[in-house]
């Protein structure tokens, strides 16, 4: 990838039809329900509690109002925007992303002249711009032509995937269908078929099953949404350490075998 700077993704294209487009202050501070109607279309999961359990995983930073209420400025909308994005298409924990953004803040930006600031108007790029370094692309879903595409595979690579359940046939890919995808073209190189593979989806179900069996065995609550973005998270945390748990045990026993 290139380096060059990559706005924060995932902002809707604005809609003055929305309510929040005539009743933005002056200021641009949006309430709550200002924030929640932006978003409805792209991501409709989300929630008070989400905002708020964003927050405490300081992600975003609203201010509050003389009356005690959370607001949101137009950077807090693009850097909202970016983290569920991130979240959704690439299932990065939360730890991730903070770092993230952490180290594009710390990049220096170019000030812009203040102006009027309203959600009817476009969003512009703020601190929380992302360089292609730190963020996957791509960033919208792919469809099976441009997939296949992206990771330079063939039809009968996808289908035979497909076949074996380690892709799932869908009209539109995430990036992990990408991903995925990718290391099926690096394998199939070296006589690798998806048909040869068929244990790996095996044993991602299983440790799919002692993620989410840790997690539901932890104490909290079902009937919170915020407790249900923790446990989300932490399943997240999980999936990384066990990831990198498969794949230190899979180098060593590649070694042992090797010698």
């Amino acid at each position: 990838m290139v380096g060059s700077a990559v706005p924060a993704r995932g902002v809707s294209a604005p809609d003055p039809s929305l309510p929040s487009s005539r009743s933005a202050t002056a200021t641009g501070l949006l309430s709550i329900g200002q924030v929640l109607a932006r978003f409805q279309s792209e991501f409709p999961d989300l929630t008070p509690s989400k905002l708020r359990f964003l927050e405490e995983q300081e992600l975003i930073f609203p201010v509050r109002a003389a009356s005690g209420y959370r607001k949101y400025s137009v950077a807090d909308v693009e850097r909202l925007s970016t983290v569920l994005t991130l979240q959704r298409d690439y299932y990065l924990p939360l730890r991730v992303i903070r770092a993230q953004l952490a180290e594009a803040d710390s990049v220096p930006v170019p000030v812009p002249t203040p102006v009027p600031v309203s959600v009817s108007a476009s969003l512009p790029a703020g601190p929380a711009t992302l360089t292609a370094a730190t963020v996957p692309e791509p960033s919208h879903r792919l469809n099976r032509a441009d997939l296949l595409s992206a990771a330079g595979a063939s039809a009968e690579l996808l289908d035979a995937a497909i076949a074996v359940s380690i892709i799932v046939a869908a009209e539109f890919y995430d990036h992990e269908a990408l991903v995925t995808l990718r290391a099926l073209v690096g394998l199939e190189a070296s006589g690798l078929e998806p048909r040869h593979l068929s244990i790996v989806k095996h044993s991602v179900e299983r440790e799919a099953d002692v993620i989410v069996g840790a997690i539901r065995s932890a104490p909290h609550s079902r009937s919170s949404s915020q407790d249900q973005d923790a446990a989300r998270e932490r399943a997240l945390e999980l999936v990384t350490h066990l990831s990198a748990l498969h794949s230190a045990v899979l180098r060593a026993q590649v070694r042992k075998l090797l010698r």
